[in-house]
C-alpha cells in the first residue's frame, strides 16, 4: 500500500470515528440532563407521572416522578397506570386497518356504507377522511358545555354522534384538515357493526393481546385496577381532582389506558409488522396533506421525521412521540390535564438530539 493509500485509509477511518463520535455525544449524559428536566417541572409544579425515553429497544430513561395518587401520597412509578385520551387513535386507526386488510373495509367508501342512519349532508364522507381528520365533520368535544355536561355521562356512540349531526359541515369533506374527535366515534361504530364485537372487545382481542399488553384496555372507572393513576388540573397553580368525563365520553377516540412499558411493547410490535402488514403501515405514516397520516401526526422536527400522537382529557396528558429514524421512542404520561407532556417529551427529544 502507497503512503498515498495510508493517507487515504486514514482519512476515511478518521471520519467513520468522527460521525460515530457525533452521533454518540448526544446520548453521553443523556439520563442525568433529563433526570434534572424533569425535576425542574417537579419542582415547578406542573408534572408528575412516568417518562420512558428508548432507542433501539435499548431503555435510557424510565422512571416516575411526584405522585399518583396526592390524597394517599402513593408515588408514580412506571408500572403506574393513566388514561391516555387521543392516543387511544393510532389503535383505532390500526383496527380499521385490520379490516381494509380483511377485505371488509374500503377507505375510500363512503361511511354510510358501514354505518347506517347518519345525515344526508354526510353521505360522501369516507373512511379515510375520517381517519385523517379532514372529513368536516364537526367535534363533539367542542360543543358548548360538554365538559359540564355529556362528558359526564354515559353516553352510547350514537348519543355521541348525535351531539352534531345535525350541525353543518365546517368545510367540504377532503378540502381542509380539522381535528375531530366525532370521526374518531363513527370509526369505532363502524368497527362494532362490521364484526359484532364491542369496541374494546375487538382491540383487545386483534391489537392489545397480540401485542403483548398486560395493563392496557377499554377505561372502566368500576375496574379495580393495581396503580392506576388518580388525574388532576391546576387551578391558579392548586392541584385539584379532576373533573369527570367517562370514558364512553371518550370512546374510540379516546377511552384507553396503558403504561409506558405496555406502549413502547405497542410500538415495537406495529413496526415489526405483528398487528398490520407493511401497506398498511406505510398508508398509515405517510402525509394525507396537512401534516397527519391515519391516525398519526407525521412530522419533521430538528431534521428528524417524527411520528406522533398526544392525549388530553380531564386530568391526564399523554405524549407518545417516535422518531423512525432513529428508532427513538419518548413516552411521557402524566396526571396533569394540560398540553404538558407534549412539551415534555419535546424537550427530552431536544436533550437526546443536543
Amino acid at each position: 500500500m502507497s503512503i498515498r493509500q495510508i493517507a487515504l485509509a486514514l482519512s476515511a477511518l478518521a471520519t467513520v470515528m468522527l460521525s460515530l463520535t457525533a452521533q454518540a455525544a448526544p446520548r453521553t449524559g443523556f439520563a442525568s440532563r433529563a433526570d434534572a428536566l424533569l425535576k425542574g417541572h417537579l419542582r415547578a409544579g406542573n408534572f408528575s407521572g412516568v417518562v420512558l425515553v428508548a432507542r433501539h429497544g435499548k431503555t435510557l430513561l424510565r422512571q416516575g416522578y411526584g405522585l399518583a395518587d396526592r390524597e394517599q401520597g402513593v408515588l408514580a412509578t412506571p408500572e403506574t397506570v393513566f388514561r391516555i385520551g387521543s392516543t387511544t387513535k393510532p389503535f383505532t386507526a390500526t383496527a380499521v386497518m385490520t379490516l381494509v386488510e380483511g377485505g371488509k373495509v374500503s377507505l375510500d367508501s363512503p361511511i354510510r356504507r358501514y354505518v347506517d342512519g347518519l345525515p344526508a349532508a354526510w353521505s360522501a364522507i369516507t373512511v379515510r377522511q375520517l381517519l385523517n381528520h379532514s372529513s368536516g365533520i364537526p367535534d363533539y368535544v367542542q360543543v358548548n358545555g360538554f365538559i359540564r355536561g355529556p362528558a359526564r355521562l354515559n353516553l352510547t356512540p350514537g348519543e355521541l354522534v348525535g351531539l352534531v349531526r345535525n350541525e353543518p359541515l365546517e368545510f367540504t369533506p377532503g378540502a381542509k384538515f380539522h381535528y375531530s374527535n366525532t370521526g374518531y366515534a363513527l370509526l369505532g361504530m363502524m368497527i362494532e357493526r362490521i364484526t359484532g364485537q364491542s369496541y374494546p372487545d375487538y382491540v383487545r382481542d386483534h391489537l392489545l393481546r397480540p401485542a403483548g399488553l398486560t395493563h392496557t384496555a377499554y377505561d372502566n372507572p368500576e375496574d379495580i385496577v393495581p396503580g392506576r393513576a388518580s388525574g388532576y388540573w391546576l387551578v391558579d397553580g392548586i392541584a385539584k381532582n379532576a373533573r369527570l368525563m367517562t370514558p364512553s365520553a371518550a370512546y374510540a377516540a379516546g377511552g384507553l389506558r396503558s403504561t409506558v412499558d405496555d406502549l413502547l411493547r405497542w410500538n415495537v410490535a406495529l413496526h415489526a409488522g405483528k398487528l398490520v402488514n407493511a401497506a398498511s403501515l406505510a398508508a398509515m405514516f405517510t402525509d394525507a396533506g396537512h401534516g397527519y397520516g391515519l391516525g398519526s401526526f407525521v412530522e419533521v422536527r430538528r431534521g428528524h421525521r417524527l411520528w406522533d400522537h398526544g392525549g388530553n382529557l380531564p386530568g391526564f396528558s399523554c405524549a407518545f412521540e417516535y422518531y423512525p429514524d432513529d428508532d427513538l421512542t419518548v413516552i411521557v404520561l402524566t396526571n396533569i390535564e394540560g398540553e404538558g407532556s407534549e412539551h415534555i417529551a419535546s424537550e427530552l427529544a431536544g436533550a437526546y438530539f443536543g
